[in-house]
């Protein structure tokens, strides 16, 4: 794929390319972030943190981004800044000029449709002239003394909500290389969402707001019915018992099967899924 004249965009079906140590530090990263499962804000913030430092960035981040009427950002998590005045002009850019004020930013949203997740760095579809003739580059990274970025995006937990990671090299750094861009792009895609499913208490309370009928549905799923076997079981169409699947997932806050499985069983580790 290619826009506006800029590099291929690499496959999203491609090998993940992570270096052996990498991987190692990334699943202790994870585990970290299981023992702080509960804690919300302070949770991202942490495993943000210390990915950050796995890439070796200056600053990286998370911004959730409310995707209609307009894109705007709703929540921001930021690591690394060195000085405040810095994170602060950072921040006051985009408030006053969007998040389309980050060239890379724009072009993804550009590419970015419904379910459709990516993680590049900045030189695989924006090129170097493209990048240092921004207003942005100008406006903001040269005076931060930033330059190589990679970035993230996926939808978040909410559907109308987008999930984008972002992180910066400074001037004069190499260039993020394959193994950061896809260390990133497992941690996003595979174990962020890991990590922020319900806690067992939570989902016990979501549940209590199914109706009797999902409620049937729900039991019947967690026994690892089909939809096909539950209308039967249950005297209604397929139709029917899919929609309950649906209703069931967004009042539980999941997207699949296996998520909801995981709210009742026990993780992997020192401790049961809380």
């Amino acid at each position: 794929m290619t826009t506006n004249g800029s590099p291929p965009l690499p496959p999203l079906s491609s090998a993940l390319h992570i270096r052996d140590e990498q991987a190692r530090e990334l699943f202790r990263i994870f585990e970290e972030g299981l023992e702080l499962a509960g804690s919300g804000e302070a949770q991202t913030a942490h495993v943000i943190d210390r990915v950050r430092g796995l890439i070796r960035a200056v600053i990286g981040g998370e911004a959730l981004v409310k995707l209609a009427p307009v894109p705007e950002v709703r929540r921001w998590t930021d690591c690394g800044w060195p000085t405040e005045s810095e994170l602060e002009r950072f921040r006051g850019y985009y408030a006053v000029a969007g998040i389309g004020a980050n060239p890379l930013a724009a072009r993804m949203m550009e590419i970015y449709r419904p379910g459709f997740e990516m993680t590049v760095r900045r030189e695989e579809i924006m090129t170097d002239d493209e990048w240092r003739r921004s207003p942005f580059f100008g406006e903001v990274l040269i005076p931060c003394r930033l330059d190589h970025s990679i970035h993230s995006l996926r939808a978040g937990e909410d559907p109308d909500i987008l999930s984008g990671l972002g992180f910066a090299r400074a001037t004069g750094d190499r260039p993020f290389d394959e193994s950061d861009r896809d260390t990133i792009q497992l941690f996003h895609r595979g174990l962020l969402p890991i990590l922020r499913w319900p806690s067992r208490k939570q989902a016990d309370t979501r549940r209590k707001s199914l109706t009797a009928r999902e409620e049937a549905v729900m039991s019947r799923l967690l026994d690892g019915m089909s939809d096909k076997q539950i209308a039967t079981d249950l005297g209604i169409s397929p139709h029917t018992a899919s929609q309950h699947v649906g209703a069931i997932f967004r009042k539980m806050g999941v997207r699949s099967r296996a998520e909801l499985f995981a709210l009742y069983v026990k993780r992997r580790g020192r401790r049961a899924h809380p």
